[in-house]
């Protein structure tokens, strides 16, 4: 219902430029972006972009400016539980782009392979990653899973991202060190403009076509961390600024707290830091909360080949319905998005 209602407000007058040509309103992402043909064979036949462009919101004041321009972009398939997950998070997480006026934009659709249990929209972030190369529009992207979740809208996230630094993400293993290849990335923030930008990203992408093509499930992290792990030893990544891998201390993973904790984590507006108190250690949750698959619905391998990559879980809907409440308590100027301007574009 939501999705319909933006469509019914769209105009293209609030687009960015990175959906449209000079003397032209609309253009063919397709077109833009040199694709692979298996690709282009084996995509979905429509992608659908919302587009918000709060940089140029008047009459609002920021909380904070940047030289560096931000994007917020989240990406999920059609009509499925990761759909229904983002109709939700999309709330906080725009509420949060508006307070400190960064664009946002949600991307409907599978760009690689074929839509199954919507798994295959993980594959959506490099999509993005390559038209913001294209357009170079923005110098810093935010990409968020569906189920994650922004908490705090006091902070600003271009603090976890210094300019010598790729990209930030969270440590899969807190005692790793900050260079270590074995990220998350559910929840990923990038340097458009560093050196090893284009490598990266190439070889990320060839390494996920090739899976795609043997059918090897679905995994866009794998990938990821086997280009961090083979193409830099542990030196250049340290050297070369590849990643900032952090603990949980900003990007919190909700199934590391309690229940309690968990539900009043956020809620605090008057401090940058929010500390909770897990299994007898002081922590600070200070960003985004993952809503992560558990238990019965995290099965031991999630890039198993076949259909059933997982068990849709209502309560991740509710604990993330619950705490998009709780910021739009806090901030509730934020979370006032019913005449918010939109651009929606549609491509094939």
């Amino acid at each position: 219902g939501e999705l319909r209602e933006f469509q019914n407000k769209s105009s293209l007058d609030h687009a960015p430029s990175v959906m449209t040509k000079k003397n032209q309103s609309t253009s063919s992402l397709s077109s833009q972006i040199d694709l692979d043909e298996t690709q282009e064979a084996s995509s979905l036949a429509r992608i659908e972009w919302h587009w918000y462009n709060y940089s140029k919101q008047k009459n609002y004041e920021p909380k904070g400016s940047s030289q560096r321009r931000l994007l917020i972009a989240q990406y999920t398939g059609w009509e499925d539980f990761y759909f229904r997950m983002t109709d939700i998070s999309e709330k906080a997480n725009r509420a949060y782009a508006k307070r400190h006026s960064f664009d946002y934009a949600r991307m409907n659709g599978v760009a690689y392979g074929v839509q199954h249990m919507g798994a295959e929209a993980t594959y959506n972030k490099i999509y993005i990653l390559k038209l913001l190369r294209q357009t170079r529009d923005y110098d810093v992207v935010l990409l968020l899973d569906s189920d994650a979740v922004i908490i705090n809208l006091e902070f600003n996230v271009l603090e976890l991202l210094p300019p010598h630094i790729l990209f930030t993400a969270n440590k899969v293993v807190p005692k790793h060190p900050n260079s270590t290849w074995n990220v998350n990335a559910g929840v990923t923030l990038w340097n458009l403009r560093h050196a090893e930008f284009n490598a990266v990203l190439d070889s990320w992408e060839g390494r996920v076509l090739q899976k795609i093509a043997r059918k090897g499930g679905v995994s866009d992290q794998a990938p990821l961390q086997m280009v961090l792990k083979q193409n830099y030893t542990h030196e250049e990544r340290l050297q070369k600024g590849i990643v900032n891998a952090l603990d949980t201390a900003h990007f919190e993973k909700a199934s590391n707290l309690e229940k309690n904790e968990a539900d009043t984590a956020g809620t605090n507006s008057n401090n940058n830091n929010n500390i909770v108190n897990n299994n007898n250690k002081t922590r600070i949750v200070t960003f985004v909360k993952h809503f992560i698959r558990e238990g019965r619905d995290k099965p031991k391998r999630w890039n198993l080949p076949g259909a059933k990559y997982f068990r849709p879980n209502e309560d991740r809907i509710i604990k993330i319905r619950a705490e998009v409440e709780l910021v739009c308590q806090t901030w509730a100027r934020a979370c006032d998005q019913e005449n918010d301007n939109t651009a929606t574009t549609t491509t094939t």
